[in-house]
């Protein structure tokens, strides 16, 4: 729980009990000693409402102690006491939101995104992946280390640089026949 929601806590405690009519002595002090100093936040903070239950469960003791003490009482009255009791204790039911899934544009973009990649994931990878490039390089530069002499080192660095070219070059050209 952050600050902001303990002191929300605290203040509606001490503003229900201003509410429950009782004496100036026994309102609600706040047992946090940070509370007078966010007082500042009251302009700022808003209460969600609640469902309370609190007023059903006396009401119904209150027709419970009714009945057991009152059984001679004529039957009307025993009627109206539960007609009272039930309309205390009935409860809100919960409704269910129908939401049409495809009506958030947010949320089909969101899906089709992760379906996405979800099937980049699930693809089989064709080309080498990123480690076994770089271990094939760490391979040729220590291969190129043990060449002590200049002009063989740049020999050996020109052979495998026209390697590559000619190799993209072939590439290139393939491409270039798939789309003709």
């Amino acid at each position: 729980m952050n600050i902001r929601s303990q002191f929300s806590h605290e203040n509606s405690k001490v503003q229900s009990s201003l509410k429950s009519g009782m004496g100036t002595d026994l309102v609600y002090e706040p047992s946090v000693w940070w509370y007078e100093k966010l007082l500042f936040l009251v302009p700022h903070v808003k209460n969600r409402k609640s469902k309370t239950t609190l007023d059903s469960m006396e009401i119904e003791t209150d027709v419970e102690n009714f009945q057991t003490s009152e059984e001679t009482e004529e039957t009307s009255d025993m009627s109206s006491a539960s007609i009272l009791h039930d309309t205390y204790s009935k409860r809100q039911k919960k409704r269910k939101l129908n939401r049409d899934k495809t009506s958030d544009p947010i949320m089909v973009e969101t899906i089709q995104t992760l379906k996405s990649l979800e099937n980049r994931f699930n693809r089989p990878q064709t080309t080498l992946s990123k480690t076994e490039i770089d271990i094939y390089a760490k391979y040729i530069a220590n291969e190129l280390k043990e060449i002590h002499d200049e002009e063989i080192f740049m020999d050996a660095k020109h052979a495998i640089n026209n390697i590559i070219y000619n190799i993209k070059k072939k590439l290139f050209e393939v491409e270039a026949a798939k789309k003709d």
